[in-house]
């Protein structure tokens, strides 16, 4: 089982080559034979022209109409194709599983997807056309280590449904070494930078808290983020969609707003709480005042108060400093 992959801007073109014998003129529409068979629909709707055949038109309207909710993705039209060996029985079955397989490995489960079948070469093989854009506007499909991950891909397929193994994509355990490392990198990268993100308020000020991460961060146009003890730098865009520079700093101001909003919201019952707390204190402390107040100071002929005497004094003296105090706090609330 051999993958391919390629990305294009065009799904009506995409669309036509899997269907039709040839690349169709407008003249052509509806004339040419048909070499692909339908076996698998994601999302998508067919419509059918007077001569039976596929309405390619409706089916790429489809892809444009999704694909314009995210204009900033230049190519947004995945065109996948899984060969065989021309001894191996690949059934409708078949396709239909390993397309789902493919959906949920590569981000499409809730995208546009058509899979198409061709018998007309003597290895059996068929077409994904996936569309990387959701219907919320997300690109949902990264495209980074196409070939590595095709071929793993490949070999899980093979090993799942009993197909024949491709030396032609073998994958080294090196590289599978590889690509699971760079993976746990970039996932504890994203978690520090979560981090950090809800306690600054700007980008340098994030550039700098990750430096003390061991990240290194680079800002121009966009951002990238490096590890340094690994020596692995990512795009922020290469992280996910969060992380590019526009989303970080949106994400950022909305962690300020919140922070501010969380600052100035005092519930009333707190304050009425604190209010009767208060109250509570200051009338505690005036009977203690006005007890100590009623007691008399012996004063001895030398004119020195006794040890005594001078505690109990400095004890009204400091119930006294108290009173002020919170009154103060009080706003001068009178006993």
């Amino acid at each position: 089982m051999i993958g391919k992959v390629t990305l294009g801007n065009y799904a009506k073109g995409i669309l036509e080559y899997c269907y039709y014998e040839k690349v169709l003129t407008k003249d052509d529409l509806g004339n040419a034979e048909v070499r692909g068979e339908i076996i698998y629909l994601q999302n998508l709707a067919l419509k059918s022209l007077s001569n039976g055949q596929m309405d390619i038109n409706y089916l790429a309207k489809q892809f444009e109409e999704n694909s314009n909710r995210n204009p900033n993705l230049s190519k947004p039209v995945w065109h996948q194709s899984f060969s065989f060996e021309k001894d191996e029985i690949l059934t409708n079955e078949n396709i239909q599983h390993i397309t789902e397989d493919f959906c949920e490995e590569f981000g499409f489960k809730n995208n546009q997807v058509i899979s198409v079948k061709h018998s007309d070469t003597e290895h059996p093989h068929f077409h994904i056309v996936a569309n990387r854009v959701d219907s919320r506007g997300k690109n949902t499909a990264d495209h980074f280590h196409n070939y590595m991950r095709t071929g793993l891909f490949c070999r899980k397929m093979e090993e799942k449904y009993g197909f024949n193994i491709a030396p032609q994509m073998h994958i080294l355990e090196k590289d599978k070494s590889n690509l699971a490392s760079q993976s746990k990198i970039a996932e504890a990268m994203r978690s520090k930078i979560d981090a950090r993100i809800v306690k600054v308020s700007s980008l340098n000020e994030l550039k700098i808290a990750l430096k003390k991460d061991g990240i290194k961060t680079d800002i121009g146009r966009g951002i990238a983020f490096t590890l340094k003890d690994k020596g692995v730098t990512f795009k922020g865009s290469k992280l996910g969609r969060d992380y590019s520079k526009q989303k970080i700093e949106e994400r950022i101001q909305e962690q300020v707003q919140t922070r501010q909003l969380e600052s100035e919201q005092i519930p009333k019952k707190s304050e009425d709480e604190l209010k009767e707390e208060n109250q509570d204190i200051q009338f505690k402390e005036k009977e203690e005042f006005e007890k100590a107040n009623n007691l008399k100071i012996n004063t001895p002929q030398s004119g020195h108060a006794n040890v005594k005497d001078a505690e109990l004094s400095k004890d009204i003296r400091s119930i006294e400093e108290k009173k002020k105090d919170q009154q103060r706090r009080m706003g001068g609330m009178s006993l």
